[in-house]
């Protein structure tokens, strides 16, 4: 498949410079991590940035609320905007609690430790959050193009180069006559990575097995179940588990045209494109 095509902007808009924002202040904390992890940075270097990052925690608490307001107002539920932005703000205000400890003392081992331990656990949850709000925000703004459902498969996942320990097993089934679709491709790689780490539960040492197919009705559905078998040998990278994950995924297939069926005990999912997916007007200021 080509490259995914660039998505629509609008340079200096509000929603433009709430992206920013979030982005620049993700940014920040991942540096951070980095800061706190390394054994060669010393407590004047991190007590030189904290600063920094603890003024980027209001504006990063409103550029989410923004893009999320925005977005709630494309969707036809706005439940999984709401409940996306009720789990950013915990954990920001506990962020930001924690740097204005570690402001207000002497940043010892002890200190140190802590504003770790919270950082370590806070910024993967957001990162994985932030995913969630660009895929929300590419399903009711993005541009179908008509592809190869295998090709989104194999650009979803990697060969077995990957690191095992970041890495979920699968198993690309490919069919003789591969199913082509017009599909947001964006949101279609980002919709199969969740798949694939809820059935597995984001274990790497769980298989899945992965396959697409057409039904009868017309439709196509790309299928995600635990277990090994027979196939082409990749895997997709693990994701931090967060509860709006589900929501946000069945949201953005719907924008898209699409939904998603799941067994009662998570072993099986499958994202099912109806046989009409075309493109849709724009939803979402650029």
């Amino acid at each position: 498949m080509s490259n995914l095509p660039p998505q629509p902007t609008s340079p200096g808009g509000p929603l433009d410079a709430a992206r920013g924002v979030l982005r620049d202040a993700l940014g920040g904390l991942g540096n951070l991590v980095q800061l706190l992890q390394s054994i060669r940075v010393g407590p004047k270097a991190l007590a030189a940035v904290l600063p920094d990052v603890h003024a980027s925690c209001a504006p990063l608490s409103a550029a989410v609320r923004e893009l999320l307001s925005a977005v709630g107002k494309a969707l036809p539920d706005a439940a999984p905007a709401d409940a996306l932005r009720e789990f950013f703000e915990p954990r920001i205000q506990e962020l930001e609690r924690s740097l204005l400890r570690a402001m207000r003392g002497p940043i010892n081992a002890s200190s140190r430790l802590e504003l770790e331990r919270v950082v370590k656990r806070v910024y993967p949850e957001l990162d994985a959050a932030r995913e969630l709000v660009d895929l929300l925000e590419d399903a009711v703004r993005g541009r179908n193009v008509r592809v190869s459902v295998i090709e989104l498969l194999r650009q979803a996942s990697a060969g077995e180069r990957a690191r095992p320990e970041e890495a979920i097993k699968v198993t690309l089934s490919v069919a003789t006559a591969t199913p082509e679709l017009s599909v947001n491709p964006r949101v279609a790689l980002v919709l199969f990575a969740i798949a694939a780490n809820l059935v597995s539960g984001g274990n790497p040492q769980k298989h899945v097995r992965i396959s697409a197919a057409s039904r009868d009705s017309g439709e196509c559905a790309v299928s995600f179940e635990a277990g090994d078998g027979d196939g082409e040998r990749r895997s997709i990278v693990a994701r931090v588990p967060i509860a709006p994950a589900l929501a946000c995924a069945e949201a953005a297939a719907r924008a898209c045209s699409a939904r998603i069926e799941r067994a009662s005990d998570g072993s099986k999912l499958a994202i099912v494109w109806s046989s009409d997916a075309s493109l849709r007007p724009n939803g979402l200021e650029r």
